[in-house]
């Protein structure tokens, strides 16, 4: 979910240089007159330095996060596996089992 929120921002919400220059010029022009809620949100996030590498940034940390966790559980499965067939090789029923079956 946050994920996708920080994802949207990246690329629709954050201001182009275009955007800030304009907001910029209309505060000077009116200075008395203040700015909506859309245009002092853009004002902030433009405040932030460095913002769209920050972002991108969280999103790798956030991904990292989940590879981690699929990361362990897939250990997790290839440890049972190893152990189990490790069990079934030190097993003598296996083994005469495999014998007989080969004729040896």
């Amino acid at each position: 979910m946050v994920m996708c929120s920080v994802k949207k921002l990246l690329t629709t919400m954050l201001p182009t240089p275009e955007e800030k220059h304009k907001i910029q010029e209309a505060t000077i022009c009116n200075p008395y007159l203040p700015l909506g809620s859309a245009e002092q949100f853009f004002m902030m996030l433009s405040s932030i330095s460095e913002l769209p590498a920050r972002l991108k940034l969280w999103i790798f940390k956030l991904d990292y996060e989940n590879m981690e966790k699929n990361i362990g559980v897939f250990s997790r499965l290839c440890r049972a596996y190893i152990c189990s067939g490790n069990y079934l090789s030190a097993s003598d029923d296996w083994v005469r089992s495999t014998e007989a079956v080969l004729n040896i």
